[in-house]
């Protein structure tokens, strides 16, 4: 009886580690084209996945220049966060911290252009972490 109970509890154990392992690892929250053209775009985030506490985003294979990006919030607040910097190609940017545990992110807008000459185009994907 005692086996099968540490057994059990063992099982269990594993299984809620894997379940806090999982949960705190990146998420995929959207990928957006960048021409060389000067734009703004919006990652568009539903309310049942928009609880995070750090952003970071991803840069495809050419260079893109980012200006700011601004995190709204479902509450009708919203975050200007001056990135000012040129990612490189296959890069990730500088994890950013989203202020308030409480806080549902909306939407996330950013201001860039693609740091290419020509008119190559490259992917920026947005990671969220709980």
């Amino acid at each position: 009886m005692f086996k099968r109970l540490a057994i059990v509890s063992f099982v269990v154990f594993l299984l809620a580690a894997g379940a806090t392992v999982t949960s705190a690892q990146w998420r995929n929250l959207g990928t957006k084209e960048v021409t060389d053209r000067a734009e703004e775009d919006t990652y568009h985030i539903s309310s049942m996945r928009g609880q995070f506490r750090w952003l970071r985003f991803r840069v495809g294979r050419n260079p893109v220049r980012i200006d700011r990006m601004q995190i709204n919030y479902v509450s009708g607040e919203s975050e200007d966060i001056p990135v000012k910097s040129l990612i490189g190609a296959n890069r990730y940017s500088r994890i950013i911290d989203v202020e308030g545990r409480r806080r549902f992110i909306r939407d996330v807008k950013f201001w860039w252009e693609a740091a290419s000459l020509g008119r190559r185009s490259t992917t920026v994907t947005l990671f969220g972490r709980r």
